[in-house]
């Protein structure tokens, strides 16, 4: 804000040092301290300077203090953003170094306890920091938060937790890695600080969606790990070095500029500006001149021309008259001999502010084509005196893309330190301690079980999607591309010949994920395509791309966005076969006029769904099964499955669990207590009535079939909430679980049921069972990984059945309503059994609908 409240800040940041003891703090000092010595050693010259002058500039400086303390006298809140004065500008060194400073500080939230019973001067100071806070949260200004958080942490207080999680998901919005750096640093510091799961998944959402680096993914996965458990490290083990060098590669395109746009007027003034860092549209790079004669809401407008090659044989958008013409395919099957046919066409780059008053969001910084209100390329929401430095969006086919866009001025185009880009983002990575950021996730009705489970679990989760990606990229990196067509994971040159089935986007929507909706389109594939070759399935993830085919030496390809496949149709008689994909987003405009790739994506469905799925577990009011779930200790089964990837548990292992399990139960005997998860699994479940509970269990007794141990494990399972049921091989397990789910069904009326398994064949024994005993069963999974025996009975040939029966009644009921036009009541012809009823029927329709001739001459009218 203004130097009043900056010379506030100092005061109270030396009172604090001053009453401060520790000997250590004082010895170190803060880094801060020498820029405020530095500005008023500034102030003593300027002071020192001003003592020469004449009277009039001591009038005038007078006066200029009169009206400085009228406007001081006045609310923060009312002032301009013209009455701003300049903030010193810190670097990324500066911030760094303070940062370290208060992790080691001792008295790091000390005053925090007296929070409450502040008065005075202290108060009010503290009270104007957090405004600024909240200012600075609302306005979207990154690096001003984490200035005015860290002066708040120098004071001895803490960041409050509703600020925290808004920096935490604003620091995301944008590309930088040291903002998002800092801002983990910032709560890795507050040792009490937590964060909710809506402020935990909606950064986690954005990081996903954006592809943002690896290492920052995984540092932001660390929130939500229990604190016995180990911390995820940057990257895993197993990367190679081509794996490591992509990956700071990604480190540095997502770095960003730490600056002070929002209150630099040096922005405002510059003459020439310098685009750089620019993938995703290369051609708004390049130098920008200052337009003298244009102005737009009081900032400057910066143009730069251009010179662009357009094909004279386009197609005019979705199902226009050029989509298919000569030119097109000649472009698509000789694109070399296609030179002729260009033309060069100069168009103007602006960058310039735009206001809609109708939707504020849209406020910000544009490029745009040609001019002002043409054609938009990039956006930044900063409302800067100047154009930003970083934080901008790439807009493609009305998608808002984050990318390393920086502006800079033209003596900094060459500077050193612009190569060191990428060590600048590993140094940003280094200063975080993966083991300081675990267990800061809390639940709404606090339970410690619960964020333990779902940051487990969803850590999991996140890893798994995250293998699954990099393992797309090495086969994509690694194998020819004629392979990767052969081998069914790749479909490359088709043509794209209707678009459809256009869903707007959701209002509420999983936290954190923005749904920009859908939209169909149908792509033919060649002739002869064998559908068993290939890699992906009815419901699978895809990518989308420009095709390569067309693509001439230099182009970039244009990845329009992911989807999955809705359908997919074989060749019927005069048809051809073809793949129908739904987008997420929108089909670009001259679709119908390009060809395009499929690739096989990660599957995104099901991680959305397994996601939610999470989230409804610990939100939601949770039955007993779910409460016994998260009761128990996460992490327990990572540490089986990494002895059994050894080759199993040694005698040492086996040993040692003996020895724990004897010195547990000598502790339970001598202490006997319940733990919560044992207690909750015996426990009625419940759903039933108490005489078919009672009927069930006579029933047991009958079934001579089983043995005792068996008839047992089916009467614990009609009893208790959670039954375990173990034997080696051949014991009979799977005719228990027929057993128990029949009599769930039958006796008991429970319905639905839901049998699941980690392997296809342990269900489909279930299936067989089920469908032995007479019970209604639906077998639901992959096609090609059920048996076919039970093809019958899975959910797709089910749905089947089910669309032609619902086309049969429908037709049934068109012939129906015609012969009733016909006749008036067919079911009463039916049912006449002499020749008076038919009589009576007759002349009852005749009465209904009588028979008129028509008029004419010849026997065709």
């Amino acid at each position: 804000m203004g130097r009043r409240s900056e010379s506030r800040e100092d005061d109270g940041d030396k009172d604090s040092r001053d009453g401060s003891a520790d000997s250590r703090a004082d010895s170190r000092g803060d880094s801060c301290d020498s820029d405020r010595s530095r500005e008023k050693d500034k102030k003593k010259k300027s002071r020192g300077k001003s003592k020469g002058s004449d009277e009039g500039s001591r009038s005038r400086s007078r006066s200029r203090g009169r009206r400085r303390k009228s406007k001081r006298s006045r609310s923060r809140s009312s002032s301009k953003s013209r009455d701003r004065s300049v903030s010193p500008t810190y670097s990324v060194e500066d911030l760094w170094r303070r940062l370290e400073h208060l992790g080691t500080w001792r008295g790091l939230g000390k005053q925090d306890k007296q929070r409450g019973s502040l008065s005075g001067a202290e108060k009010y100071d503290l009270r104007d920091l957090e405004d600024k806070l909240e200012r600075r949260l609302t306005s979207g200004y990154r690096s001003s938060c984490i200035r005015t958080s860290l002066t708040i942490l120098e004071r001895g207080y803490w960041v409050k937790q509703e600020h925290m999680e808004r920096m935490l998901a604003q620091c995301v919005q944008r590309p930088g890695v040291n903002q998002v750096c800092m801002t983990l640093k910032l709560l890795q510091i507050c040792t009490p600080a937590v964060i909710g799961m809506e402020a935990f998944l909606r950064g986690l959402g954005v990081l996903i969606q954006r592809n943002a680096p690896v290492q920052l993914v995984r540092m932001w996965l660390n929130l939500g790990m229990p604190k016995a458990s180990k911390a995820l490290r940057e990257l895993p083990h197993d990367y190679d070095e081509d794996e490591k060098n992509m990956a700071a590669q990604e480190m540095e395109d997502a770095l960003g500029v730490i600056t002070d746009d929002e209150e630099d007027e040096k922005g405002a003034t510059r003459r020439t500006i310098f685009v750089t860092g620019c993938k995703a549209r290369p051609e708004l790079n390049g130098k920008y001149d200052r337009a003298e004669d244009i102005n737009a809401f009081g900032r400057p407008v910066y143009e730069k021309i251009v010179e662009r090659k357009v094909d004279k044989g386009k197609g005019k958008g979705k199902g226009g008259k050029g989509a298919h013409n000569s030119m097109e395919l000649k472009a698509l099957l000789m694109p070399h001999m296609l030179t002729e046919s260009e033309q060069l066409q100069q168009e103007v780059l602006v960058i310039h502010y735009r206001k809609d008053k109708s939707y504020p969001s849209r406020n910000g910084w544009c490029f745009s084509r040609n001019t002002p209100s043409g054609e938009g390329l990039a956006w930044n929401a900063r409302t800067t005196k100047g154009a930003p430095s970083g934080g901008w969006f790439v807009i493609r086919d009305k998608m808002k893309l984050p990318d390393p866009i920086r502006i800079v001025d033209e003596s900094k185009v060459n500077e050193k330190e612009n190569r060191n880009r990428r060590q600048e983002a590993l140094k940003a990575l280094k200063q975080l301690d993966a083991n300081r950021l675990k267990g800061r996730l809390q639940t709404h009705d606090k339970s410690e079980a619960a964020a333990e489970y779902f940051g487990h679990f969803c850590m999991l989760m996140h890893l798994e999607h995250l293998e699954e990606l990099r393992q797309i990229k090495r086969r994509n990196q690694r194998m020819p591309e004629p392979e990767l067509q052969r081998l069914g994971w790749t479909l490359d040159g088709l043509p794209c010949t209707s678009i459809f089935g256009r869903r707007e986007p959701k209002k509420a929507t999983m936290i954190g994920w923005e749904d920009p909706g859908s939209e169909m389109g149908c792509l033919l594939l060649p002739p002869n395509t064998n559908f068993d070759r290939l890699k992906f399935k009815r419901g699978d993830s895809v990518t989308i791309t420009e095709s390569r085919q067309q693509l001439r030496r230099g182009d970039h390809v244009e990845k329009i966005g992911d989807g999955f496949i809705a359908d997919m149709r074989p060749a019927r008689n005069h048809e051809e076969a073809s793949l129908v994909i739904r987008l997420r987003g929108v089909w670009p405009d001259n679709a119908l006029g390009r060809r395009w790739r499929i690739d096989k994506g990660a599957n995104s469905t099901l991680y959305e769904r397994q996601l939610q799925a999470m989230l409804n577990l610990v939100t939601k009011a949770r039955p007993r099964v779910s409460e016994l779930l998260i009761t128990a200790k996460v992490g327990l089964a990572d540490s089986w499955s990494k002895q059994w990837r050894q080759g199993g548990p040694t005698e040492e292992d086996k040993k040692a669990a003996a020895e724990a399990a004897e010195r547990a139960a000598a502790e339970e005997a001598k202490n006997p207590r319940d733990r919560p998860a044992a207690k909750l699994a015996r426990l009625n479940p419940g759903g039933a009535e108490d005489d078919k509970l009672d009927r069930a269990l006579k029933e047991v007794k009958t079934l001579t079939h089983l043995n005792q141990s068996q008839r047992d494990a089916v009467r614990s399972a009609l009893r208790t909430t959670c039954t375990i049921i173990q034997g080696p091989p051949g014991t009979g397990k799977t005719h228990v679980s027929v057993q128990i789910m029949k009599m769930w069904s039958k006796t008991l009326d429970l319905s639905p049921l839901l049998a699941t398994s980690d392997s296809n064949v342990a269900v489909d024994n279930i299936a067989m069972g089920l469908r032995a005993e007479s019970v209604k069963a639906v077998r639901v999974g992959r096609p090609d990984k059920i048996n076919r025996i039970l093809e019958e009975i899975t959910l797709e040939c089910l749905l089947e059945k089910e669309k032609v029966e619902l086309e049969d009644r429908k037709y049934e009921a068109r012939y129906r309503s015609r012969s009733r036009s016909k006749s008036g009541s067919p079911d009463v012809k039916r049912g006449q059994k002499n020749k008076e009823h038919k009589e009576k029927e007759k002349s009852q329709s005749r009465s209904i609908s009588p028979i008129v001739r028509a008029k004419g001459k010849g026997k065709g009218k």
